[in-house]
């Protein structure tokens, strides 16, 4: 289960928002927003291509066997 504990994180917002007024980087929180940055920016870059699979039946022809139907 998660669970966020809401004093460490108005603190460490309040560091992040006092940085912003003081144009500083002194909180250790700006590490985690930079990571996250950089790996949302890799992961968009990531293309994933299927393996060409050929369907089920297209190594069947038409008609069966010679052209006539099996029965």
């Amino acid at each position: 289960m998660l669970h966020i504990d809401r004093q460490d994180f108005d603190k460490k917002c309040k560091e992040v928002m006092d940085d912003v007024k003081e144009q500083e980087l002194r909180s250790p929180t700006w590490a985690w927003i930079v990571l996250g940055a950089f790996t949302g920016f890799v992961a968009s870059c990531i293309k994933f291509q299927r393996p060409s699979i050929k369907p089920f039946m297209a190594g069947l022809k038409k008609g069966g066997l010679n052209g006539k139907l099996d029965r």
